[in-house]
Protein backbone atom coordinates (compact mmCIF):
# COMPACT_ATOMS: atom_id res chain seq x y z
CA UNK A 1 0.00 0.00 0.00
CA UNK A 2 1.26 3.74 -0.88
CA UNK A 3 0.38 6.15 1.20
CA UNK A 4 0.18 9.87 0.39
CA UNK A 5 0.08 11.84 3.43
CA UNK A 6 -0.46 15.77 2.55
CA UNK A 7 -0.44 18.51 5.79
CA UNK A 8 -1.50 21.74 6.08
CA UNK A 9 1.15 23.37 7.99
CA UNK A 10 3.68 24.53 5.27
CA UNK A 11 1.76 22.52 2.51
CA UNK A 12 4.11 19.80 3.18
CA UNK A 13 3.47 16.16 1.95
CA UNK A 14 5.35 12.83 1.10
CA UNK A 15 4.86 9.48 -0.21
CA UNK A 16 5.17 6.20 2.29
CA UNK A 17 5.21 2.55 1.24
CA UNK A 18 3.02 0.53 4.51
CA UNK A 19 2.01 -2.71 4.78
CA UNK A 20 -0.54 -2.20 7.29
CA UNK A 21 -2.90 0.05 7.44
CA UNK A 22 -3.87 1.22 11.03
CA UNK A 23 -3.58 4.53 13.51
CA UNK A 24 -0.23 3.22 14.90
CA UNK A 25 1.78 3.06 11.64
CA UNK A 26 -0.26 6.21 10.56
CA UNK A 27 0.82 8.08 13.42
CA UNK A 28 4.33 6.93 13.28
CA UNK A 29 4.40 8.58 9.62
CA UNK A 30 2.95 11.62 10.89
CA UNK A 31 5.28 12.17 13.60
CA UNK A 32 8.21 11.03 12.02
CA UNK A 33 8.02 13.58 8.83
CA UNK A 34 5.30 15.58 9.38
CA UNK A 35 6.63 18.99 11.77
CA UNK A 36 2.79 18.34 13.72
CA UNK A 37 2.64 20.42 17.09
CA UNK A 38 1.12 17.92 19.10
CA UNK A 39 1.66 14.36 19.22
CA UNK A 40 -1.95 13.68 20.13
CA UNK A 41 -3.56 13.04 16.76
CA UNK A 42 -6.31 10.52 15.11
CA UNK A 43 -7.44 9.72 11.84
CA UNK A 44 -10.56 8.62 10.10
CA UNK A 45 -11.00 6.55 7.04
CA UNK A 46 -13.08 5.94 4.29
CA UNK A 47 -13.11 2.57 2.57
CA UNK A 48 -14.90 3.71 -0.37
CA UNK A 49 -12.83 6.24 -1.53
CA UNK A 50 -9.49 5.51 0.05
CA UNK A 51 -8.97 8.74 1.61
CA UNK A 52 -8.57 10.27 5.01
CA UNK A 53 -8.01 13.28 7.32
CA UNK A 54 -6.09 13.72 10.43
CA UNK A 55 -7.21 15.97 13.32
CA UNK A 56 -4.92 16.99 16.24
CA UNK A 57 -6.28 16.73 19.94
CA UNK A 58 -8.83 19.88 19.23
CA UNK A 59 -10.73 17.63 16.76
CA UNK A 60 -9.13 20.40 13.80
CA UNK A 61 -8.01 19.06 10.40
CA UNK A 62 -4.37 19.64 9.86
CA UNK A 63 -4.42 17.08 7.40
CA UNK A 64 -5.63 14.45 4.96
CA UNK A 65 -3.73 11.02 3.05
CA UNK A 66 -4.99 8.88 0.75
CA UNK A 67 -4.04 5.27 0.18
CA UNK A 68 -3.41 3.42 -3.55
CA UNK A 69 -2.64 0.00 -3.78
CA UNK A 70 -0.03 -1.36 -6.22
CA UNK A 71 1.08 -4.18 -6.94
CA UNK A 72 4.12 -5.99 -8.97
CA UNK A 73 3.58 -5.48 -13.15
CA UNK A 74 1.80 -2.22 -13.23
CA UNK A 75 -1.91 -3.45 -11.82
CA UNK A 76 -2.85 -0.65 -9.97
CA UNK A 77 -6.35 -0.59 -7.75
CA UNK A 78 -7.84 2.67 -7.76
CA UNK A 79 -10.98 1.58 -5.72
CA UNK A 80 -12.29 -0.74 -3.65
CA UNK A 81 -14.90 -1.73 -1.20
CA UNK A 82 -15.77 -4.96 0.84
CA UNK A 83 -17.39 -6.43 -1.83
CA UNK A 84 -15.69 -4.66 -5.18
CA UNK A 85 -12.47 -4.31 -6.74
CA UNK A 86 -11.46 -2.10 -9.83
CA UNK A 87 -8.26 -3.22 -11.07
CA UNK A 88 -6.65 -1.41 -14.20
CA UNK A 89 -3.98 -2.44 -16.02
CA UNK A 90 -1.59 0.12 -16.44
CA UNK A 91 -0.23 0.72 -19.93
CA UNK A 92 4.23 0.31 -19.70
CA UNK A 93 5.86 3.06 -21.96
Amino acid sequence: MNVNFNLVKNNHSWNSTIHQLNSDVLTRHVLMKGDVDNVDISFSYCEKTCKGKIKNSDNAIIGNFSITFTFSKGIKIIEYSYSFILIILLAEN
